[in-house]
């Protein structure tokens, strides 16, 4: 039976069929605690999507952002290889720096991550994620304007026995994944289970220089032991501990520039001529002959048309002289990526559950430390950004959950969260000159944050049909750096001795001679602080039809708290400010066909109030708060199986946004009334067909999935030509096959991106931009990724 579907109940099959005639299977019904109860997903009156662990493999989803995979309007802020939020409906957070917290929360076990690189060291053992979108302020705390991606791993459970499995998933580009977990009894009331993974990656370009491989390599590792107590007849007690670390390179960057081979500007701007293959590219041109006689091991790409001159053709610029030694056909210039990141997770979670007669009581606390170090940039931007930080974060959480089936249902509970952090970001080997690291702009701030809130939801059955609910929660949130712990430093150019990882704050400080805490163009600010008191709140009605369909509707308000300003070009110190959004939606849930076919679908209309936006033109970055942004938009999702061989799964979403406010805002930050939201495509779908069928003793799964996403803008430029992707058509294929006596074994061959599409996470403007100078981040590499993965159940 294919993992997407459920038999008929023994009452259905049963049934005369002069009365009914119904399908071999159904719909699996997933169930869900989005709204911090445990309710089937088409239950729910919010929109909301989920995808259970059985169903991973099928999307390939082995990483946080493979998400958007599955989902429409559902998409990555690929900033940094190490800096990924999500982006639900065009609401994310645009911004490369480490504290810019997230506009979508992320969740693990109902505990938020304090950043959004954790995820890709903690999404293994998954028993399911859901992803809320909209507003999510009132039962989920932290920042989560545009929505939430709640993670929950598989848990330990008393009386469960011996069961886990082992998966390798091998693939091109020295792609190797492991993962392996194992559940245990220790007596009927104490269990454990232990999960690991480990998934490295080489690339999947090669370096002209060595023969290596290279783009985008990682390696990541993590550990998690959770214990599952039953304390008595009505307590229970779930501990976890995890750890993890993740090391590689930064994304790669395609670049474009304006020069001829001579070093001058081309006024044509013919960055890339596919007949001669000189032009613009990043100040590089096509190899010579000459440059064959110097750098022998251009000669197979000199033989192709390929190769890139390795050194730069307008050395009186001083700052672009980097390698650039990627195999790249038309052309293009890729930069090496030897920029990288370093970020390591260790965290505890302690969850005490006792149910009452009519209402349950739940305590959740956690402690986590997080650390992360990277390097990132274009050299075509004319500078090195640097970025460090740790942090120390404590969350507690305790609620009362009513029980009881009478025509109220409610909850109740508060948060606080209290983190302390050191945040650092810097500027290093600027080009001033051979030894010497140049201008060296930086800000080091160790704050503290801490937020207290209390939330409460009511639901009111009216009728048998109707529902209303109302949900509230009051937030004090407060960011500060006192006691001397915000520092601007900018100095001149100095001797470097050492690399630019070993550039920590003393050797900074010590190469800024007569550098004064606190200040910024000749004035001293004293500990800038952001204390906000804020409502988030939610209204709603839904209409359960006698079909089992369901109408509903909403109103919410959640606002995401302000963070300071650490760029290192920053030119003040007061916090950037909070944003808020107020969102309006109508939905309908709706199963049919004796449960084979289900089919959602709901309408938001989005009022975005001073949007945190982070932005670099021209190589001069700017952080802002854009007054007023519109979003409207539909979203469609259907499953469909028509028999027992047969299943299909779609979704389909628009985002239509514009800048409809701009008073008040610096006019550098280009976003003026009427221009689209940066990195939100106006309509994205995806499509999944499989189709099984028995085999020998198991059964054999072929599966496409189709994934679209029409042209987006990467920043406010919007340049049609320079600032404008393509539309992306991507397709994945998958042969499963389930075998064993009880199908515990699994061996399945994938590939993806059949069609070899090429995409840009977004757009990196450096000095000149209008004329041509610019470069984007890779995303896909326009490479397929083909590979095999087994698994064994037990």
């Amino acid at each position: 039976m294919s993992r997407y579907l459920r038999p008929l109940s023994v009452v259905s099959a049963l049934c005369s069929v002069a009365l009914c005639t119904p399908a071999i299977a159904q719909i699996e019904e997933i169930f869900v605690t989005a709204q911090k109860r445990e309710e089937s997903l088409q239950d729910v009156p919010i929109a909301v999507n989920a995808l259970t662990g059985a169903m991973f493999d099928q999307f390939d989803v082995a990483r946080t952002d493979d998400l958007e995979r599955v989902f429409a309007n559902l998409g990555t802020n690929r900033n940094s290889a190490a800096n990924t939020g999500f982006s639900i409906r065009g609401v994310g957070t645009d911004n490369v720096h480490l504290s810019g917290q997230q506009s979508v929360g992320t969740y693990l076990d109902d505990v938020s991550m304090v950043s959004p690189f954790v995820g890709t060291i903690a999404v293994y053992d998954i028993e399911r994620v859901e992803v809320l979108r909209g507003p999510q302020n009132t039962l989920y705390g932290r920042n989560t304007t545009g929505g939430a991606v709640v993670w929950h791993t598989n848990q330990a459970t008393p009386g469960e026995g011996a069961n886990g499995y082992t998966r390798f998933r091998l693939g091109n580009g020295g792609l190797a994944r492991f993962e392996a977990a194992a559940g245990f009894d220790f007596n009927d009331q104490l269990a454990g289970r232990v999960a690991v993974m480990k998934d490295t990656f080489d690339g999947v370009w090669r370096n002209v220089i060595d023969g290596s491989a290279t783009g985008g390599a990682y390696d990541r590792h993590g550990v998690r032991f959770n214990l599952g107590w039953n304390a008595g007849d009505n307590t229970s007690v779930s501990m976890t501990v995890s750890s993890g670390k993740s090391e590689g390179e930064d994304t790669a960057v395609r670049a474009s520039g304006n020069r001829l081979a001579n070093g001058l500007i081309d006024p044509e701007f013919n960055n890339r001529r596919g007949d001669q293959q000189t032009g613009v590219d990043n100040f590089y041109v096509r190899a010579t002959a000459a440059d064959v006689a110097a750098y022998p091991y251009l000669q197979e790409q000199f033989d192709l048309g390929t190769g890139m001159v390795i050194v730069n053709p307008d050395p009186g610029a001083g700052v672009f002289n980097r390698l650039v030694n990627y195999s790249a056909p038309m052309g293009w210039t890729y930069q090496d990526p030897e920029d990288g990141y370093n970020s390591k997770w260790n965290g505890v979670r302690l969850s005490v559950d006792h149910d009452f007669d009519n209402m349950t009581l739940t305590a959740i606390t956690s402690y986590d430390e997080t650390a992360t170090r990277e390097k990132n940039g274009s050299e075509l931007t004319g500078f090195t950004p640097m970025r460090e930080g740790n942090w120390n974060t404590w969350q507690h959480e305790i609620r009362l959950t009513s029980t009881s089936e009478g025509y109220l249902r409610w909850l109740a509970g508060a948060y606080y969260t209290s983190s302390e952090s050191e945040e650092d970001t810097w500027v290093a080997n600027i080009g001033a000159g051979p030894g010497l690291v140049g201008i060296v702009p930086g800000i080091d701030i160790d704050s503290t944050y801490k937020a207290l809130s209390g939330y409460a939801q009511g639901d009111i059955a009216v009728t048998d049909s109707l529902t209303l609910s109302a949900g509230l929660r009051f937030t004090k949130d407060e960011l500060s750096a006192g006691n001397g712990g915000w520092v601007r430093r900018v100095c001149g150019t100095f001797p470097s001795s050492v690399g630019t990882y070993d550039q920590d704050r003393d050797y900074r400080a010590a190469g800024c001679p007569g550098a004064v805490p606190g200040q910024i163009g000749g004035v001293i600010t004293d500990s800038p602080e952001q204390k906000l008191s804020e409502l988030g709140w939610k209204v709603g009605a839904d209409y359960k039809f006698l079909n089992g369909g369901m109408l509903w509707t909403s109103a919410s308000r959640g606002f995401k708290g302000g963070a300071y300003d650490n760029r290192a070009l920053s030119t003040g110190g007061v916090p950037i400010g909070p944003e808020y959004l107020t969102a309006y939606e109508v939905g309908y849930k709706g199963r049919f066909l004796d449960n084979t076919l289900e089919l959602n679908t709901s309408y938001y209309s989005y009022d975005w109030e001073d949007l945190q936006l982070f932005e670099s033109y021209g190589g001069i970055p700017a952080t802002v708060n854009v007054p007023g942004v519109e979003i409207k938009g539909f979203e469609l999702e259907v499953k469909w199986a028509p028999n027992a061989n047969w299943y299909f799964q779609g979704s389909a979403g628009t985002a239509d946004s514009k800048v409809v406010d701009v008073a008040g805002l610096n006019p550098a930050s280009l976003a003026t009334i009427g221009k689209r939201i940066t990195r939100t495509p106006r309509y994205t779908g995806n499509l999944l067909s499989a189709y099984s069928f028995p085999v020998a003793d198991g059964e054999l799964e072929l599966s496409v999935n189709y994934r679209y996403q029409s042209p987006m803008y990467y920043t406010f430029v919007q340049n049609i030509n320079r600032d404008r992707s393509s539309p992306y058509k991507f397709v994945d294929a998958r042969a499963n096959l389930t075998f064993g006596a009880e199908e515990q074994y699994t061996a399945a061959l994938w590939v993806n991106n059949l069609t070899e599409e090429f995409t840009c996470t977004g757009m990196i403007y450096g000095p000149g931009a209008a004329l041509g100078n610019y470069s984007c981040g890779v995303g896909a590499y326009g490479e397929r990724l083909f590979g095999l993965t087994l698994e064994a159940n037990f």
